[in-house]
């Protein structure tokens, strides 16, 4: 329904979100996107009401040479060269009642083995993500699913949202939207050891493909008239920060969604706003280094929801060949700047190669169409002042920073 001529394809009532599928969006449209966005495609196969024959022929469909059946209906709708897509869930949330066909986790765990077989006679080199969900919830759900599946997949999927209330007192809320992801980071790495024990002692690393902040009086406002604040971005650069720390336990995460509905950018008729969130996470993307670095921090704390916390989350990214270090942190005072001195003892020297701030007056600050750059990654030299092989850097309150070093005679990597 989804591919062959836009004009041609059948609308059908979602029962899900009841509301009608026009499917002017389908299959190819979205790969072409993915195409010129530069990112890797990932699929979701219906695990519910869905079938594994219907799984492998949309596999067939995307990978199969032109000869097959599939790849001959590609071929005629315009794309004769296979996607090649590699990454494909086996369903989506299968443990909720809101999920048509949902399953507890042993029978959940059956249909997604049979997808899997189905799936990889089609292509063997798929990586396969298994529905999840947080540690032990709903009923031992990851356990009773890995057992049956586990041996079939490469992931397992883990969702989180954070409910914001905006008629709750907005400093209270600022608290809990900073602490959420400390909470986050233990449900990853807990998630990431009952994962590893329920297949036999073999890690199944965690794809993290739903998180975001969910504000409902935004997202229902017609037209996407709302707009999400800085006190987002900041939960996003400690979600971001979270998983730096995690590494390889947690390799793929997703932010939910890219525009409008909790979208990273939002869009109307004839204007664009980006969030603060998108700058955050263009701000940690473009400092994606090759390694990830331990930090240790020594610093004044506070009590949050979760806990005393210290007052900066910091993480660090390296580039062995640029010898580029990269410093990523958030201030969580609502308050009060920081000042934090950055000391890198296995280099020489450092040299400042550029500082980005993600910052404004207030914590509620956001673009909207009028002022869509309001809160935007900049350009902020005057934060850092470096001497030898160490710098001191004033973290704006409320604001993520990112500082980029040069290493001198680095003895780590280079």
């Amino acid at each position: 329904e989804g591919i062959g001529e836009r004009d041609k394809r059948p609308c059908r009532w979602n029962r899900a979100w009841n509301q009608w599928e026009w499917n002017d969006v389908g299959t190819d449209e979205f790969l072409r996107l993915c195409e010129l966005l530069g990112a890797e495609p990932y699929i979701c196969a219906n695990a519910g009401e869905g079938t594994p024959q219907e799984a492998a022929e949309w596999v067939e469909y995307c990978n199969g040479p032109a000869d097959t059946p599939m790849g001959r209906l590609r071929a005629a709708n315009g794309h004769p060269a296979p996607y090649g897509v590699r990454l494909w869930g086996l369903g989506n949330e299968m443990y909720g009642n809101w999920q048509h066909g949902w399953l507890d986790g042993s029978k959940y765990g059956l249909k997604a083995a049979q997808m899997a077989a189905a799936m990889r006679a089609v292509d063997s080199a798929l990586e396969l993500v298994l529905v999840g969900v947080d540690v032990r919830g709903w009923d031992n759900f990851n356990e009773k699913a890995i057992q049956k599946a586990g041996l079939f997949s490469n992931y397992l999927s883990v969702h989180y949202y954070l409910g914001l209330d905006v008629n709750a007192d907005q400093l209270a809320e600022y608290a809990r939207a900073l602490a959420a992801p400390v909470d986050v980071e233990r449900m990853l790495q807990a998630t990431w050891e009952v994962a590893r024990e329920a297949n036999a002692g073999t890690p199944i690393p965690i794809c993290f493909d739903e998180w975001n902040v969910w504000r409902p009086e935004v997202d229902d406002q017609p037209g996407y008239k709302g707009f999400y604040c800085l006190r987002e971005g900041l939960f996003a650069g400690e979600i971001l920060n979270a998983l730096n720390r995690l590494g390889p336990k947690v390799p793929i995460a997703c932010v939910t969604q890219s525009v409008n509905v909790l979208g990273l950018i939002r869009a109307n008729e004839t204007s664009v706003a980006p969030t603060p969130s998108y700058w955050v996470l263009k701000l940690f993307r473009d400092r994606a280094g090759k390694l990830g670095l331990p930090v240790q921090y020594e610093g004044p704390t506070a009590v949050f929801p979760s806990g005393s916390l210290p007052l900066v989350d910091a993480t660090a990214t390296y580039d062995p060949e640029a010898r580029r270090l990269s410093i990523l942190m958030v201030n969580r005072s609502a308050a009060e700047a920081r000042e934090v001195r950055i000391e890198v003892p296995w280099a020489e020297r450092v040299t400042v190669l550029g500082v980005s701030a993600v910052t404004a007056d207030d914590y509620l600050a956001a673009n909207d169409y009028a002022q869509p750059d309001a809160v935007v990654a900049r350009n902020m030299p005057e934060l850092v002042e470096a001497a030898g092989a160490a710098a001191e850097v004033t973290i704006p309150k409320h604001s993520v920073v990112a500082v980029d070093f040069e290493l001198t005679n680095p003895r780590f990597g280079g």
